[in-house]
């Protein structure tokens, strides 16, 4: 049977693919910023509601048996995972996918799994407390997938195309990968947090609303300084334009990021194979590049997907055999210390 958590990531996967294709076929008329600020503001409106009808006051931080799961250093971190994760690198990866399509921006969101993987290590190593469902080192197999990805970007990225095409192509692969990095980086900070919740949909839900709200300021601050305000008067005018923005904004965040969260809640022990599976999005938006944009699909792009998600499969097939092995070595270790105990209680 397949775990609740997954089922959510699946879900999860396919409304950002959605979101995806559609920010990409109003990104010639909306700048990115407005994108953000619309899919954030609605998202929060939603999730805010939602967390009403669930009986949640959303002043209120969440407790379980009157002991609160977010604590003030948590609270912290959620400002700081919501600016960074959502409020810039969305329009960051929104940028990303006006200047090179739908398509390659698939390709390099497999680089997500590498840097959860990254990060993931790297803040157990350090922080050993606050991340304990993580280890170090990873597996080789890990290792020969996270290079499988990055060979798949390399490889999309080396075309028979002009120069200046080219430098155009791989300014937008920079960007993409500084957007990807940015998400992975508050997606790990955020586990943490959100693997307090122990399952509670409705705290996960609470957690994921406030990290909504930097993600709103973000973008409202860029919208306002970069004087995109006349651009905003016109969506509103223009009811087409604004259909579309708000179907995308309630897939990307109401859908995409609840399901996300709450997943995240339900699968915290295992969050990296989580986060790998959420990774399908970059197959269903590869898919829909080519079905709804009718963007060229040419044979490098091709074996570009598929050695990204070759190298996602290693990911995640690497971790298995270091989960399997760590649960016997702590099995082989109850045995023993049950067994020094039968024999004293014997003595």
């Amino acid at each position: 049977m397949i775990a609740t958590g997954y089922i959510f990531a699946l879900i999860s996967a396919g409304a950002w693919a959605i979101a995806v294709i559609t920010f990409k076929r109003i990104g010639d008329t909306v700048p990115p910023p407005v994108i953000n600020l619309f899919k954030n503001t609605l998202g929060f409106v939603l999730i805010g509601l939602t967390l009403l009808a669930m009986g949640l006051p959303l002043h209120a931080v969440p407790a379980q048996e009157g002991v609160r799961i977010v604590q003030g250093w948590d609270i912290a971190l959620i400002i700081f995972s919501g600016a960074i994760g959502i409020g810039l690198a969305d329009i960051v990866f929104i940028r990303a996918l006006n200047m090179i399509g739908a398509s390659v921006t698939s390709i390099i969101g497999s680089m997500f799994s590498v840097f959860i993987f990254v990060f993931s290590f790297l803040f157990a190593f350090l922080f050993p407390d606050s991340f304990p469902g993580q280890r170090w080192p990873p597996t080789g197999l890990e290792i020969v997938g996270a290079l499988f990805v990055i060979l798949a970007i390399v490889y999309s990225s080396w075309t028979g195309i002009s120069k200046k095409e080219i430098e155009n192509l791989r300014s937008g692969i920079v960007t993409g990968i500084s957007a990807i990095l940015m998400m992975a980086f508050a997606s790990v900070i955020m586990n943490s947090i959100v693997a307090k919740a122990d399952k509670d949909v409705a705290i996960s839900l609470w957690v994921v609303w406030v990290r909504l709200i930097p993600g709103i300021i973000v973008p409202l601050a860029i919208v306002l300084l970069g004087r995109y305000t006349q651009i905003l008067r016109q969506i509103l005018r223009d009811p087409a334009t604004l259909r579309i923005l708000l179907f995308g904004a309630f897939m990307a965040t109401y859908v995409a990021i609840s399901f996300w969260t709450v997943g995240m809640a339900f699968e915290s022990d295992n969050f990296t194979l989580f986060s790998v599976l959420a990774q399908t999005s970059n197959v269903f938006i590869f898919i829909m590049s080519w079905a709804v944009l009718s963007e060229q699909i040419n044979f490098r792009r091709i074996i570009g997907i598929t050695f990204s998600f070759i190298g996602i499969v290693m990911i995640m097939v690497g971790r298995e055999p270091a989960e399997e092995s760590r649960t016997n070595d702590t099995k082989i270790i109850d045995t023993v210390v049950n067994y020094v105990h039968m024999k004293r209680e014997r003595i």
